[in-house]
């Protein structure tokens, strides 16, 4: 049964309106010594890359399955002499919110987006932080994730800070979250936050040693 509230007028009159039920998504992490790589139908990944060289390995990328869509060349910081720190940067992957079938996708100061079908059904979101290497760290930060159905917002949920580092020591590192709605029928979702990506001075990361994965199925 619906749930209803009782709201009265200035006239004295009662009026009863709907209030749709409040649902909350399940969430839960994982933390590992190795570096996953993490699938799904959907996916947005944050890279060290090649710090925004465009003839390099991008920052940013995404896509449907193992095909990459859209790619971001955002450069991480402009004196690598002393180590690199991206300071926060902002991160969106949004999937059909609008149910249009438009997907946008933004790291840092790069943004671009692509068409997908606007019918599949959404399960799950995995957001996961690696780093290979030593003195490295990869941060997430005031994440928010939310599900549509047709356009319309129907779960949200904000998720603790989390992140890796080996700057102190250790090699590889991974920790990650997934998030699961109680809806059944989403066909759109968002996720969106802030990322950090550091490196200790006379540390040369390759491309994908320090990441941040987001798969969605």
């Amino acid at each position: 049964m619906v749930p209803h509230r009782k709201l009265r007028s200035r006239s004295g009159s009662v009026v009863v309106e709907s209030v749709e039920p409040r649902t909350f998504m399940s969430v839960s992490t994982w933390s590992s010594s190795t570096v996953s790589s993490l699938s799904g139908n959907y996916f947005g990944d944050v890279l060290v890359g090649d710090n925004g060289d465009p003839w390099g390995v991008a920052t940013g990328i995404a896509g449907q399955g193992s095909t990459q869509e859209t790619w971001n060349y955002t450069e991480w910081d402009s004196d690598l002499d002393d180590g690199m720190d991206s300071d926060w940067r902002t991160f969106g992957l949004s999937i059909n919110t609008a149910n249009n079938g438009e997907v946008d996708f933004q790291v840092g100061s790069g943004t671009s987006s692509y068409t997908t079908s606007p019918s599949g059904v959404i399960h799950s979101v995995k957001i996961a932080a690696d780093v290979s290497g030593s003195g490295l760290s990869m941060d997430w930060q005031d994440l928010t994730v939310s599900f549509y159905r047709d356009g319309r917002m129907i779960e949200s949920d904000s998720l603790a800070d989390f992140g890796v580092s080996t700057m102190n020591g250790g090699y590889q590192q991974e920790k990650g979250v997934v998030l699961t709605p109680t809806a059944t029928n989403c066909n759109g979702v968002s996720i969106v936050g802030s990322v950090r990506l550091q490196a200790a001075a006379g540390t040369w990361p390759g491309g994908t040693d320090i990441m941040g994965q987001v798969a969605i199925t």
